[in-house]
């Protein structure tokens, strides 16, 4: 589930860098005096980046790596997301969101040993954000809704289905100054074609208790439930994972590194409990950057 460990990392440290905005600004020294002030004025607020920012147009960068324990780590594979997005009004929000990998591993060896960085094009999403369904100080709890399509190259609908569609529904509730509690659950469905691919539809249910030690620094335990749902005769499969995580936010990135453990497939035989946890153990790492 590392895509949408991405999805929530992004929710998370959106929320995070909204509530530490004011504190990581640098202050601005007054000027002398009201009429100096209106006859100076600053060319900074004059340019298409300070009015992009002022803008409903937004932009961040995410880039999210994972390497398997039992895997061997000789290289790195990283997914890029970027998302480009408009603030219609403060209910609803539209982004756009292409997401690409990039390989420098094993895989990508050259005859001569040396190795070529790979890029693979992944898919364009298209997103509408409805929010304030109910808030915390209203409802004493937080909910929003999500609508995503994706869209995938002609290699991808090769395979089966030409595109996806996620329902989410994302939610919180804050506990105290410190500690925050967030839920997450989507329906996932396939817009097939006529290829081979199995895949009919994804469920996905998650909570996440989220200690911010400190305006910057936050530590949270993600418990996730995963049912992947195919056609009949084939191999579906239903896992809980457990991810501890830790991030830190500085003023233009928010980092965070999570340890994904995945031990239990309810729909496979009984699996041994410590091997399948060190055979499905990921350790992912984030960084997140807000643009505009």
């Amino acid at each position: 589930m590392g895509l949408f460990r991405g999805a929530i990392l992004a929710f998370m440290v959106t929320s995070a860098l909204g509530a530490t905005s004011t504190a990581s600004m640098p202050s601005v020294p007054a000027t002398t005096t009201t009429q100096q002030t209106a006859a100076t004025p600053n060319p900074e607020e004059n340019t298409i980046w300070q009015k992009l920012k002022k803008s409903p147009f937004n932009a961040q960068y995410l880039v999210e790596g994972s390497n398997g324990f039992k895997e061997s780590i000789n290289g790195y594979s990283f997914y890029n997301y970027l998302y480009l997005g408009y603030n219609i009004n403060d209910r609803f929000a539209v982004k756009v969101v292409p997401y690409w990998q990039t390989d420098f591993s094993e895989k990508q060896e050259n005859k001569n040993g040396s190795r070529t960085i790979h890029q693979q094009y992944g898919a364009t999403q298209a997103r509408l954000y409805v929010k304030k369904l109910l808030t915390d100080k209203e409802n004493g709890y937080d909910l929003y809704l999500q609508y995503r399509l994706y869209h995938y190259p002609a290699a991808t609908r090769k395979s089966g289905y030409d595109a996806k569609q996620r329902f989410y529904l994302i939610g919180g509730k804050t506990i105290n100054d410190k500690l925050r509690i967030g839920t997450y659950a989507f329906y996932e469905s396939y817009i097939r074609n006529s290829g081979k691919s199995s895949l009919l539809a994804n469920y996905y249910a998650a909570v996440a208790p989220t200690y911010y030690i400190s305006d910057k620094l936050y530590t949270s335990l993600t418990i996730d439930y995963y049912r992947q749902q195919r056609k009949s005769g084939s191999t579906e499969s239903e896992t809980l994972s457990v991810s501890p995580e830790i991030g830190y936010s500085f003023p233009f990135v928010s980092l965070s590194a999570s340890l994904a453990l995945e031990p239990v497939d309810f729909r496979g035989e009984d699996p041994d409990f410590v091997d399948e946890t060190l055979k499905n153990a990921r350790l992912v790492v984030s960084a997140y950057f807000s643009i505009l």
